[in-house]
């Protein structure tokens, strides 16, 4: 079966960084969420995806894709810089996507990559900390002035957290966008027509074909002949438009080896860390556990069962969910925890060790039919 899919599920130690409203007017507060059996704290999904897109953009370029003020008078809101910025110009944006209501069309882009909250796997007990500016105020004294401490009270936790990440690999490195024609010409609106113009050549559908194989099925259920046009960068091809005024389209193709580096990229800060800092304190996310999921569709299969039981990983759940879950095509799994018990061996399914060349491999030649 197709591999439409990528997950992966990560436990790693930090403190609670993801800090909330003030409490009192002083006490610096942390997220939490209450359960049953306790009350748990987390990194919200946006933060989580801040510091993913600043380690990529520091581990391989990946440029902060442009932003504008859109709307009237006090309703003005930031977005991204359609259609400068785009899937093809911004990998930010293929991977998160984006909307833009103030362009024709109002263009929308669910984020292919979903990501979860980071939730730790320890209650709070309601740990605290104090502190004041002492240095400062020494400092100060030195020279003669009067000065006091400004003290601060601040929640803390320090726990094991579990984040997953998942990955639509039908829609990564695939957008269409909607348009109304123009009555005469059947072009698209003037920005992206503009766009177009100054920064795409002609191209063939052939050439589409032969460099974005991946994407053939899409290609060819679109139907009625569409314009092409390629996008290049440093010589490189990077991707495609399709234009059909017919049918008010536009749809965005990335090419093969870019969206294979892309998504390298993706799985290499996944296995190896992501920057995490905040008021001075860094551990960053580097798994201590990692499970990476190949799966017939885009479902965090494994994050409700990635536990921790007398500091050991509870294999027990893992393993069934590797060999009862239909999705579950292949699994590779990397820890420095130890296993409570050994995983399911005698079957292909799972694999140790987080081999990036062998996931993309696995999962891009089985992804609408693309060859090595």
């Amino acid at each position: 079966m197709a591999c439409k899919g990528i997950t992966a599920t990560i436990l790693f130690e930090s403190s609670a960084l993801n800090r909330d409203e003030k409490i009192g007017g002083s006490v610096l507060s942390i997220k939490k969420l209450a359960r049953e059996h306790g009350v748990f704290s987390y990194f919200s999904r946006p933060n989580i995806r801040h510091h993913l897109f600043t380690t990529l953009q520091y581990q391989y370029n990946w440029e902060p894709a442009p932003v504008l003020l859109a709307g009237d008078g006090n309703n003005k809101v930031i977005q991204f810089d359609f259609p400068r910025a785009n899937i093809l110009t911004y990998p930010e944006l293929d991977l998160f996507g984006y909307m833009n209501t103030s362009a024709d069309g109002r263009p929308t882009r669910k984020a292919p990559l979903g990501i979860t909250k980071a939730v730790s796997v320890e209650p709070w007990q309601a740990d605290m900390s104090f502190g004041a500016n002492h240095d400062l105020v020494a400092r100060l004294r030195q020279t003669g002035e009067k000065a006091e401490p400004n003290p601060y009270s601040k929640e803390e936790h320090h726990s094991y957290y579990r984040v997953s990440f998942t990955l639509d690999l039908c829609r990564f490195g695939y957008d269409e966008y909607l348009f109304i024609p123009d009555k005469k010409s059947k072009k698209p609106p003037g920005a992206l027509s503009d766009w177009l113009e100054k920064n795409t050549d002609s191209a063939t559908e052939e050439e589409v074909s032969e460099y974005a194989r991946w994407a053939q099925n899409k290609i060819a259920s679109l139907g009625e002949k569409f314009e092409w046009r390629k996008y290049s960068k440093e010589e490189q091809t990077v991707g495609f438009v399709g234009i059909s005024g017919q049918k008010g389209k536009a749809v965005f193709i990335v090419a093969d080896e870019e969206r294979k580096e892309r998504l390298a990229n993706l799985l290499c800060v996944l296995k190896n860390g992501i920057m995490l800092q905040s008021s001075g304190e860094c551990y960053g996310i580097v798994p201590r556990f990692i499970i990476i999921g190949c799966l017939t569709l885009p479902v965090p299969v494994f994050n409700n069962f990635v536990n921790l039981k007398n500091g050991s990983v509870d294999t027990d759940e893992i393993s069934k969910v590797i060999m009862e879950n239909d999705y579950v095509l292949r699994a590779y799994i990397s820890s420095f925890f130890p296993y409570d018990k050994p995983l399911e061996k005698g079957t292909t399914k799972v694999i140790q060790g987080i081999k990036v060349q062998e996931i993309l491999s696995f999962c891009l030649e089985n992804n609408h039919g693309e060859k090595k």
